[in-house]
């Protein structure tokens, strides 16, 4: 009787899930013109249960209840939410909308004139300010240097950046590779801002002044620019007004900090096992041609301390007394708390733009101060562009 009763149980609640599972028909088309649709993808929302529509647009899906959502989603459609009461109708009709989204037209400035990409020649790499901002350096090329292929930075006399004094590091620019055993300008491209040949240091420009960087690579530059194109031209395109554009105000900030050096992460010798060394070398006679020297060059202080004992100047008490008080020095330690510091970089910068029917006009204003990792050096940068445009009406 017990087994009869776990059977009916059992077959009772088949039924009745079965009951729930419910297949559903029905097609998809298109929005406007109501063509038949495949491949859509059909799933109700918050379950597993998922169908595809055949090439004719047709569709059967198993639904959980009598009241479902389906949703609906093609390439090229907006995903489409769809209410299914079966009660209504036993064939589901779902329309899909297709998407619109415009791409933005992209142009390549050469200095002389703005091309559509499908209209320029040969090799250029485009950088838009978007893609500037991405890195908050101080000084242009810093912001390039990672995100353009094929140009190339000679690094090796700079350690960070920024010099010793916190300015924007000078470096050797390369489109090309390097063309001349010279080096300087005999390798240098050819900078343009605004359509004009730039003869001044790239990094008194301020970034955040730029729209957009064309960096021209092959012998098209040349028939463009002539024989000082032939090192590559990097087309520097700076922020302008709007015609008919209402007035607009814009501010930004950064400010990195740059812990100090460790300088104990690199194993050395300590200063007791230093000191150990030339008590050794003092024994074995090695200061004895520099003590005797007649331009007596300095010796390190654990070994002057022997020569005044050695001399009897001292005791030997009090030689191992005054030794002993350099073994726990480390120069590091000093250096540490009196030479470096935590670098700060901060960048402030505020801009206004906007223009009429017949005039429009661009502010910018940054100011950029630097406080490297050495103590007693800074930099500070203050600039300011004004540009104001006017047409005939």
């Amino acid at each position: 009787m017990k087994h009869l009763f776990i059977l009916s149980f059992i077959m009772g609640w088949t039924i009745l899930s079965m009951a729930q599972q419910q297949p559903i028909t029905g097609y998809v088309i298109h929005g406007d013109t109501k063509e038949r649709l495949p491949n859509v993808s059909i799933v109700e929302k918050g379950t597993r249960n998922a169908a595809v529509s055949d090439h004719d647009g047709n569709f059967t899906l198993t639904i959980s209840g009598d009241r479902v959502i389906l949703i609906c989603s093609h390439i090229g459609y907006e995903t489409t939410e769809v209410t299914v009461d079966i009660g209504d109708s036993a064939s589901v009709v779902i329309e899909m909308i297709p998407s619109t989204s415009l791409l933005e037209e992209v142009t390549v400035s050469t200095g002389y004139q703005d091309l559509p990409r499908e209209r320029a020649t040969g090799s250029f790499e485009r950088i838009d300010s978007t893609l500037l901002t991405r890195s908050v350096s101080m000084d242009l090329l810093s912001r390039i240097a990672d995100i353009t292929p094929g140009i190339h930075f000679n690094k090796s006399m700079e350690a960070s950046p920024f010099n010793q004094v916190g300015k924007p590091a000078e470096h050797d620019i390369y489109i090309h590779g390097i063309s001349s055993l010279r080096s300087g300008t005999a390798n240098a491209p050819l900078i343009v801002l605004d359509n004009f040949p730039y003869e001044g240091d790239i990094n008194n420009i301020n970034p955040n002044d730029v729209e957009s960087i064309t960096i021209l690579k092959d012998a098209a530059a040349a028939s463009i620019w002539g024989a000082r194109a032939g090192n590559g031209v990097i087309v520097i395109t700076s922020k302008k007004g709007s015609y008919e554009h209402p007035v607009r105000v814009r501010a930004s900030q950064s400010h990195n900090i740059t812990e100090k050096p460790n300088l104990f992460a690199k194993q050395i010798v300590n200063s007791s096992d230093v000191i150990d060394i030339e008590k050794f070398l003092f024994e074995k006679g090695y200061y004895a041609n520099l003590e005797n020297d007649r331009a007596r060059p300095a010796l390190p202080p654990a070994v002057e301390i022997l020569i005044r004992e050695r001399d009897g100047e001292i005791s030997a008490e009090e030689a191992r007394r005054q030794i002993d008080s350099y073994r726990g020095k480390d120069v590091r330690n000093d250096m540490i708390d009196y030479l470096y510091r935590n670098a700060t970089q901060q960048q402030y910068y505020l801009s206004a733009d906007g223009g009429g029917r017949s005039h429009s006009f661009f502010m910018g204003a940054g100011f950029d101060r630097s406080l490297p990792l050495q103590r007693g050096n800074t930099y500070n940068r203050l600039s300011l562009k004004l540009e104001n445009q006017f047409r005939p009406t």
